[in-house]
């Protein structure tokens, strides 16, 4: 088999998730005011769904993304925080059933199903690097299921970009599901530095510019590996 052949029958999927952004504060769906040429451009090029609906909390949006299910049925119609639950151990997740078609897995950063025994690495994924909570309500940094110290709320689009990056040029050379899950541009908004003014929108949309930022080093990264189809 050819790898050409390979990759059709195993292609990489990349999603990105973006918390508590609206959807018409992206240039593809009406903005104005928050430049985002990078989300434009894979826009272009692809598919807008202009009729899809989740619920507009972090949890049940999350559990419903690694499941397929209402996130009522899996327990999961509210917010959850720390060890107290979380997404349960037998449920399937698109994570775990790519495993079983010979994927490397990895979620970075905001995961919001639940500490402990709930973490990504019960759930299919090979690796972790982010959060477990909300980033208002904790910025400690795991690293699978080892707390690492906290991270600045200005540096973690940062932090996940470099981390995804990574993360695609070590499984480069097999199929691989990556989920990134930004923690921008969530309350609170501190944008980084080289991002501060870029919108005429304020922190949020100064966020969001970082996201569009990401997207591009990603974009950038699966072209220079011959990835991007």
């Amino acid at each position: 088999v050819s790898n050409s052949d390979t990759r059709d029958a195993t292609p990489n999927f990349i999603v990105i998730l973006a918390d508590d952004l609206h959807y018409s504060d992206v240039g593809c769906f009406g903005s104005t005011e928050i430049p985002t040429p990078n989300i434009d451009a894979l826009a272009a090029k692809g598919i807008k769904l202009t009729s899809f609906y989740v619920s507009p909390v972090c949890s049940p949006t999350r559990a419903a993304l690694m499941t397929g299910c209402y996130p009522i049925r899996v327990g999961l119609a509210n917010n959850v925080y720390g060890n107290s639950h979380g997404l349960a151990a037998d449920q399937l997740t698109l994570p775990a059933l790519l495993k079983q078609r010979g994927y490397t897995t990895g979620c970075i950063g905001k995961w919001m199903l639940g500490g402990g025994e709930f973490l990504p690495t019960r759930h299919g994924f090979d690796v972790f690097y982010g959060l477990v909570d909300n980033n208002r309500v904790s910025s400690k940094l795991f690293f699978q299921d080892k707390p690492q110290g906290k991270l600045e709320q200005a540096d973690m689009t940062d932090a996940w970009t470099t981390e995804a990056i990574k993360f695609i040029k070590q499984n480069r050379q097999r199929p691989f599901f990556l989920y990134l899950a930004h923690t921008a541009p969530h309350f609170p908004q501190v944008p980084h530095a080289r991002f501060k003014g870029k919108s005429q929108a304020g922190n949020y949309g100064d966020e969001v510019v970082g996201i569009d930022w990401s997207t591009g080093q990603i974009m950038q990264t699966l072209r220079e590996l011959d990835l991007e189809k």
